[in-house]
């Protein structure tokens, strides 16, 4: 009896492996469970599914991706090729995982790894943030090396103020010796001008040489007009004569050569010999002029009292004869006005006047004029001009009721 049940166990397990109807492909099986990779992936990728996903034969192989920002307009990068600006629909993106790259100026860049799904439409919506300045820090360097470099800052014009990494260091023209290599930031002002600000890098054992041009800050538009530059000497000569900044120069006579300047010659004492002068006017900022003292000129005197003032500086007959001649008849005609000298120190922080060889004497005089409101403190010591050797003098004025 048990040889017979044994028999018959047997045929039921044959016929249950070896019948067609029952039998399971093997990779039927596996291929209803397996995960579809994106064409053209050496490495296949799973996407970020919970369980296997089957891709049926036929179906589409690209989806779409869809990029927003905030701020719009960023830059989209796909798989490292731009594609556009936000906002931005990208079709035709092959199946699987993509790296996409948003970046804007000023925002710091924006990375990610998304996946494409075949036939659907994948959302991306981007906030940018704000780039922060980076934080400078000196390179650091091997023990033993020499650790400090030298920072030389000039400037145009001179006497401007150097900040280095916040600190005040002094004015230019400026050498700052034993500072820590690496990164530093550089900062230049000065009264009347924009300010210059950099990021410098110092290398050890080396100097860094920084020429800064500072641009003409234009507070009131103060135009000065009219400057007459005379030049005399008891020798003849050739001098270059040239202004700073020269962008700042509107008209002159003859003309100023950017660059170069004027090319005066000084014979028989004066220039050209005949006592001519070099013409310019330009747009200068507002310093803060010094409105103490000055001199009332009374529009029934106009003539004596400029006459008058001018005696005191010590212009000569020829010098005021053309400044009474321009100025007369640029005022108001029956009104009283108040000349505020701006003497030589104060007219070279706003426009510096450099001449080769170096004079012996430059006497530079401005006036700040306005209508009379009311009486000025008598001017108790004009800067006298000296008159020796090779030397310079300048008038000019700027009218503050145009």
């Amino acid at each position: 009896m048990k040889t017979w049940l044994r028999i018959v166990g047997s045929i039921a397990i044959l016929v249950l492996f070896c019948s067609p109807c029952l039998a399971v492909s093997t990779s039927g099986l596996l291929s209803s469970y397996q995960v579809q990779s994106a064409p053209g992936q050496d490495n296949p990728e799973t996407y970020s599914s919970p369980f296997p996903i089957a891709v049926p034969k036929g179906t589409t192989w690209t989806g779409t991706l869809s990029v927003t920002s905030t701020p719009t307009g960023a830059n989209v990068s796909l798989d490292g090729v731009e594609r556009g600006m936000t906002p931005i629909s990208i079709t035709g993106v092959s199946g699987g995982f993509h790296q996409l790259r948003v970046t804007l100026q000023g925002y710091g860049d924006y990375s990610t790894r998304v996946a494409i799904w075949p036939g659907k439409t994948v959302l991306v919506p981007v906030t940018l943030k704000a780039a922060s300045a980076p934080t400078l820090v000196p390179t650091p360097l091997p023990t033993g090396i020499t650790r400090t470099g030298t920072l030389s800052v000039t400037s145009t014009p001179a006497e401007a103020m150097v900040f280095l990494d916040g600190v005040e260091r002094g004015i230019t023209p400026l050498t700052i010796s034993g500072v820590s290599a690496g990164l530093h930031q550089l900062r230049v002002t000065r009264q009347g001008y924009e300010e210059y600000s950099t990021t410098v890098r110092i290398w050890p054992g080396k100097t860094a040489i920084v020429p800064v041009t500072l641009k003409i800050r234009v507070i009131n538009n103060d135009t000065i007009r009219k400057p007459n530059i005379y030049l005399y000497s008891d020798r003849d000569l050739t001098a270059h004569v040239r202004l700073a900044p020269e962008d700042a120069i509107t008209v002159s006579e003859p003309t100023y050569q950017p660059g170069m300047g004027w090319k005066a010659e000084i014979r028989n004492g004066s220039l050209n010999g005949v006592g001519d002068f070099l013409f310019y006017e330009a747009l200068v900022p507002s310093p803060g002029w010094q409105k103490e003292e000055g001199y009332i000129i009374r529009a029934a005197y106009r003539e004596e009292d400029m006459a008058s003032m001018l005696g005191e500086y010590g212009f000569n007959e020829k010098e005021t004869r053309e400044f009474i001649d321009y100025w007369a008849g640029c005022l108001t005609r029956g009104a009283d006005y108040v000349f505020y000298p701006q003497e030589t120190g104060a007219v070279d922080r706003v426009m510096q006047l450099h001449i080769i060889p170096e004079p012996d004497e430059v006497s530079r005089i401005w006036f700040s004029i306005e209508p009379l409101v009311s009486a000025p403190e008598p001017v108790t010591s004009p800067e006298r001009i000296v008159r020796s050797g090779f030397h310079v003098v300048e008038w000019g004025g700027m009218i503050q009721d145009e």
